[in-house]
């Protein structure tokens, strides 16, 4: 009968466990159906996955991770930019890309005041918020469009981060709708 009884409450831990704290974050699936979005969704899908944090993340976590990502991208460009511009001996890359250094102190500022709607939970204003950023991405790498690999993967990198969070912040807005 004690055997009988610890098995019982053993049985009742783990299913309470379970149910109080998750074994896992977003499944593999959910991922795919928020990364399909975006036209990128393999790279939409390894943004997410680059974050070890996204493993366990639930949904409110897993916007604020894309949101951090595309922070820390954006300080990536400025300082990028930064040493392009002081570092080129063609002035036409200086002149083109200098703006970039701006463009993305404006993208860092707007994704910062993603974070905070993040962290409030508003996430239907974020989308507007990215749409602003992608098109000022998108204004960098029209402006700096200077024949380089590396100058293209820098704004590209920027608007994946930009797309990802906005997939992530639309599927969350859709499942509180």
């Amino acid at each position: 009968m004690t055997s009988f009884s610890l098995v019982s409450f053993v049985a009742i831990l783990i299913v309470s466990s379970s149910v109080i704290y998750p074994s896992s974050g977003i499944s593999e699936e959910i991922l795919k159906t928020i990364c399909s979005v975006e036209h990128s969704g393999a790279r939409c899908m390894s943004i997410l996955k680059s974050d070890p944090r996204t493993a366990s993340a639930d949904f409110p976590q897993l916007s604020l991770i894309s949101v951090e990502l595309a922070i820390k991208q954006s300080d990536s460009n400025i300082k990028s930019f930064t040493e392009i511009v002081a570092n080129s001996t063609d002035p036409q890359i200086t002149k083109r890309c200098r703006p970039c250094i701006g463009i993305y102190k404006d993208i860092k500022s707007q994704v910062q005041e993603a974070h905070h709607k993040s962290e409030y939970k508003l996430y239907a204003d974020i989308s507007e918020i990215f749409d602003a950023s992608l098109h000022l991405a998108y204004k960098c790498a029209a402006l700096c469009s200077v024949n380089s690999i590396a100058l293209d993967l820098l704004s590209q990198d920027m608007i994946s981060r930009c797309e990802t969070c906005q997939s992530v912040n639309k599927y969350m807005v859709s499942q509180s709708a």
